[in-house]
């Protein structure tokens, strides 16, 4: 899922004067540099960049900078870089221009007891996935004993962190990291998620100023709502991130934080999901106007991105490929190209998939971007039950960008009306949607 950002006014009372020392093992090439990212909530302010470096060496003095958190990069092909958090105290940073992907702190206790945790949690998460995986293979009661342990030693660890931490700004970033542990070893994929789903947000405080002005809140939201699988398609799984959402908004009460992640998520639910983005466009239309910005919603509407619950513009299509396309139970519409390899290798093996299982009122339409017509036509020979159309030259883009295809294949799956029930490039994923509509 992209991330778009959009520019607020930064809005703080704390403001600090901090020092970070950048160094590295070789020389520092400056015009690489952009050194420093404010986050906040769901969004990234661009700080300001570094002019100069002498001997492997650079040193930055944040004066006037709201604490929060920030992000540093040496090279822009890889964001964010390295997150820490500006409470007060010198950060000292080392890079390696040969990874610059991979920088770290020496020095800033704050950073260190930060990551320190960050490590604590990626191993506990590891440990987790083992547990869940031999318990799956064999159940037994000496696991889910020995999972108890481990579960207690967690917490157990993560409260002695938030009593140590607890008068320090990083105390609010352990609590908003800490991992939904299940009570106890599940026998379904599907019964972790559901105790996911329950409890994510039991004693974290959606209105924790501090954790909004950091991406610790959004990184968990967006989990929440885009990471823990929703088991479902189609009009349930509208129904399900509508009620997601609504469980962030009855909770989330502090006013700067919920007019950024109403827009966030509107602007992230406008490539996805035609329902949950109206929920919030209600749920914005509610903000006291200092919350609204007019240029906001002018390009918000200017995404026609076909989404989840919105119809599916045949007109157009049947004006560019002359295809008259017939209600049907369901209707598969596929983007391909002849000339693409993955259209090569799945086309040919979806097409003896769907004769096999021979879907009763499904009816496919594979749509040609293509700059060679013949080579399309050899290849399209070969499957004679789907409806075939193609476009080329000025019209493959215009038609890539009325159906907003980045990938070939893309495949649409409509109802008998053609409102669009999913969207996915994965023949993977199409193979459970079709499943889906069709075992039930």
């Amino acid at each position: 899922m992209k991330k778009y950002s959009f520019l607020i006014v930064l809005l703080s009372a704390l403001l600090h004067s901090q020092t970070i020392t950048v160094e590295s093992d070789n020389e520092l090439l400056p015009l690489r540099w952009v050194i420093l990212q404010k986050l906040e909530g769901g969004e990234m302010f661009f700080i300001r960049s570094l002019d100069s470096v002498k001997e492997g060496k650079a040193q930055l003095v944040l004066n006037g900078l709201p604490y929060g958190e920030y992000a540093i990069q040496y090279d822009t092909e890889h964001v964010p870089g390295l997150r820490f958090i500006h409470s007060g105290e010198d950060i000292h940073i080392r890079f390696n221009p040969e990874k610059p992907a991979l920088p770290y702190i020496l020095r800033s206790r704050t950073n260190k007891a930060y990551y320190d945790f960050q490590r604590y949690n990626r191993k506990t998460i590891r440990k987790l996935r083992s547990f869940k995986r031999r318990y799956q293979d064999q159940p037994s009661d000496k696991l889910q004993k020995a999972y108890q342990q481990f579960k207690i030693r967690y917490e157990q660890h993560v409260d002695s962190l938030l009593k140590t931490h607890q008068n320090r700004r990083v105390w609010h970033f352990i609590k908003g990291k800490k991992e939904v542990l299940p009570d106890s070893l599940k026998p379904s994929r599907q019964a972790y998620i559901d105790y996911a789903v329950k409890h994510y947000f039991d004693e974290i405080d959606l209105n924790d100023s501090v954790l909004y002005h950091s991406h610790v809140l959004y990184d968990r939201l967006e989990e929440y709502l885009f990471k823990i699988p929703i088991q479902a398609y189609g009009k349930e799984k509208s129904n399900r991130y509508v009620n997601r959402l609504k469980l962030i908004f009855d909770r989330m009460t502090y006013l700067p934080a919920r007019a950024s992640f109403i827009k966030t998520f509107m602007v992230l639910f406008s490539l996805e999901d035609e329902q949950a983005k109206k929920f919030l466009e209600k749920l914005y239309n509610e903000l006291p106007e200092t919350y609204k910005n007019d240029l906001f919603t002018r390009q918000l509407e200017k995404s026609k991105a076909p989404v989840r619950g919105q119809k599916f513009d045949t007109d157009y299509l049947k004006q560019k490929t002359g295809i008259t396309f017939k209600p049907k139970t369901f209707h598969l519409f596929i983007f391909f190209s002849s000339d693409c390899p993955h259209c090569q290798s799945q086309l040919p093996v979806l097409y003896d998939y769907l004769q096999k299982r021979n879907y009763t009122g499904l009816q496919v339409s594979a749509i040609g971007l293509e700059e060679n017509p013949a080579r399309w036509k050899a290849f399209v020979e070969d499957l004679p039950a789907w409806q075939h159309g193609m476009v080329t030259g000025n019209d493959i883009m215009s038609v890539a960008l009325k159906y907003f295809v980045e990938f070939t294949p893309t495949y649409f799956i409509t109802d008998k009306n053609f409102t669009i029930l999913e969207k996915t490039s994965s023949s993977k994923e199409l193979y459970e949607i079709l499943n889906y509509f069709f075992d039930q």
